[in-house]
């Protein structure tokens, strides 16, 4: 076998978002967040933002 681009695992992936209510922005791994389930609107990772403590979503994919 051999391998043609090197990819990250599912829990290695970084994600970088902006909290809405005090506009930190900070990057966190999947293996940090909580992943919600949701057939509407796709599912999603939350986290806490570090400074406001606010729940921060994102997209999961």
């Amino acid at each position: 076998m051999k391998i043609i681009k090197r990819g990250k695992k599912s829990e290695e992936r970084v994600y970088r978002v902006t909290c809405d209510d005090c506009g930190t922005v900070f990057e966190f791994k999947r293996a940090e967040a909580e992943y919600v389930s949701d057939q509407r609107d796709g599912d999603a990772l939350t986290v806490k933002c570090p400074l406001c403590k606010r729940k921060v979503w994102t997209a999961a994919n």
